[in-house]
């Protein structure tokens, strides 16, 4: 999920759209129809703004508020916007004339036409001049770009990166609103929120756990079911991390963040030690509390029962090495803690997660075989003092999702079919049929979209 930078140019007194109390404002965003079209994302923010929920700004006449853009004269574009209860107000942008000399540079290193990039252009600054937090926009040449020179400090944004933010900004206000429109709104509740988010990221559970409720053993259905509650109590965490993450960073700011990512850690380990204590209820290993699939004795008991399941997390096999990665993180808790450290860039800050010094290595040598350094958010060497720092945000966005790949990998491969009372071939493979408040694709498709996880 992306951050959201300050806006731009700078106003004395902005405060970041997550801030709440004294301070607290609309999120703005601005829609460019000609690029995004009609996909389910944009329609979603289009809907959202109908409901007033946020401030929405179109490039087409749809019943928000319309943007449109003046030609440049005298070095100055001017632009309007025009509310659904006939207010408008005017903004310009001194110094347009640069954006026309940017615009022929590009066009001749084959960028695109020279006018249509223009356009694009003065739309950017459009939305700066109107205080926007993000254009939305699939813009192949804005995209490209969005990370150099002065676009760099704009907020160019996917439709589906956009729904993400906007769910998020919504759910920092305790708003879980799934569906909207000028006349309606749906909304589910933060719990079902959460479990239909970790249900969607582990198809392998339902299977997995209507044999464990079929099992006529309370212990074992409350145990099967505790797994999705810890996955949903790690995707709640995740959320006040990363609504923290986007307000402007302070020296304190790392405090909150570091608190709700040991919390991401302790619930993702506990779901793991969970379906080990399943595989091991199932095989009659009868050692839950030794139960890990880190834990070599008890593997090696597993693997008298199942060698496949066993394999799995074998040392050095890919799922065992992001069972030992997030192990790694969450033991800090019995050693020298975790630390945050505040680093500046311009007028922005990232605060990062400052690793121990005897850990940099082993963090090092997991993450290079789960995908890789960029992936996990890790800077081997940050700073003078050459620590190696993690972003919280990426870390947990990575994490969570692995986590989840190697969740439905060890339930799939678990045999539950031997749990008394299971018959072959009657385990459901998926959500319910027919059941349309919570578990239609379009529902499920469209709480994803907003929770920003695949």
């Amino acid at each position: 999920m992306p951050r959201l930078k300050p806006l731009y140019p700078p106003h004395s007194g902005d405060e970041s759209a997550f801030a709440r109390g004294a301070k607290e404002r609309p999120l703005r965003l601005v829609l460019d129809r000609e690029s995004i079209g009609d996909s389910e994302a944009a329609n979603v923010l289009a809907g959202f703004g109908r409901r007033q929920l946020l401030e929405v700004v179109s490039t087409r006449d749809e019943g928000l508020s319309k943007l449109t853009i003046d030609d440049v004269r005298d070095d100055i574009m001017t632009t309007d916007v025009h509310h659904p209860d006939g207010s408008w107000s005017r903004s310009g942008v001194p110094f347009a004339n640069q954006y026309e000399e940017i615009a022929r540079r590009h066009s001749a290193k084959g960028m695109g036409d020279e006018q249509a990039l223009l356009q694009q252009l003065l739309l950017v600054e459009a939305c700066g001049a109107n205080r926007v937090d993000a254009l939305v926009t699939n813009s192949a040449y804005l995209l490209a770009e969005r990370e150099d020179g002065h676009l760099g400090r704009r907020n160019l944004f996917t439709p589906e990166e956009a729904a993400s933010v906007v769910g998020l900004w919504l759910r920092s206000r305790n708003d879980f609103t799934v569906d909207a429109d000028e006349r309606f709104v749906a909304r589910v509740a933060p719990s079902s929120f959460y479990l239909i988010v970790a249900r969607e990221l582990l198809p392998e559970w339902w299977r997995w756990f209507s044999a464990c409720a079929r099992a006529h053993d309370d212990t074992l259905t409350r145990l099967g079911g505790s797994a999705i509650t810890r996955l949903a109590n790690a995707l709640r965490a995740r959320d006040r991390l990363l609504t923290n993450s986007q307000l402007q960073q302070e020296p304190t700011s790392g405090d909150e963040i570091l608190f709700y990512l040991d919390v991401v850690l302790l619930m993702a380990v506990g779901a793991f030690d969970v379906v080990a204590r399943v595989a091991d209820h199932i095989y009659g290993i009868a050692k839950p509390r030794s139960a890990g699939w880190s834990r070599e004795g008890w593997r090696v008991r597993l693997s008298n029962h199942d060698p496949g399941l066993a394999g799995l997390v074998e040392p050095g096999q890919p799922h065992r090495n992001l069972v030992d990665l997030i192990a790694l993180l969450r033991n800090s808790i019995h050693g020298e803690a975790l630390r945050v450290g505040l680093y500046r860039h311009g007028r922005d800050a990232e605060s990062r997660i400052m690793v121990p010094e005897a850990d940099h290595q082993d963090l090092l040598d997991l993450v290079s075989r789960c995908g890789g350094a960029d992936a996990w958010g890790v800077r081997p060497k940050d700073g003078a003092a050459g620590d190696a720092t993690i972003d919280a945000r990426v870390l947990v966005e990575t994490l969570l999702v692995s986590a989840a790949l190697t969740l439905n990998a060890l339930m799939e491969a678990t045999a539950v079919e031997k749990i008394a009372g299971v018959k072959p071939g009657t385990l459901p493979e998926g959500p319910p049929v027919g059941d349309e408040v919570f578990w239609s694709p379009e529902k499920r498709g469209r709480i994803s979209l907003l929770a920003g996880l695949p």
